[in-house]
């Protein structure tokens, strides 16, 4: 049912994320984990989860982006199921998830918060988590 080629593009963004934060900080002791012997798309997706998981997307989204999160019910309007691509209404490649990211979600006033302050590399790694989601590929959970 998922097309080879949005595969395809998924590992490439997840290798591209894997490389950056490799390269961003190699001191760190998460630099580059997972990618010697394993699949860099693999890789990436999982530090996108742990990111996800860390900066509180799923108290919203849900631990797997179906919209579910513990105060789902209390926001308005819902938040989004990441595993339906239509609604990604501000653009579903990796980099267009990594930009709302950054900016937020506002609809009069502001739904979701803006994580501007997170290192481009990180809002990547999220993405492609997020991305994942949609293609299934991410639902391990």
């Amino acid at each position: 049912m998922h097309s080879r080629k949005a595969a395809t593009r998924i590992r490439l963004a997840a290798l591209v994320v894997c490389c950056l934060y490799s390269c961003a900080d190699e001191s760190s002791p998460e630099a580059g984990e997972g990618t010697a012997g394993g699949d860099a798309s693999d890789a990436a997706i999982a530090r996108g989860r742990q990111l996800y998981g860390r900066n509180g997307c799923a108290a919203c989204h849900g631990s797997g982006g179906h919209g579910d999160g513990r105060i789902a019910h209390t926001l308005r309007p819902p938040p989004r199921d990441f595993r339906q691509p239509e609604n990604f209404l501000h653009g579903y490649q990796i980099e267009q998830i990594a930009d709302t990211i950054r900016d937020g979600v506002a609809y009069g006033g502001r739904v979701m918060p803006a994580y501007g302050h997170l290192p481009q590399v990180d809002r990547l790694s999220m993405a492609v988590y997020i991305r994942s989601l949609a293609d299934g590929e991410g639902a391990s959970e």
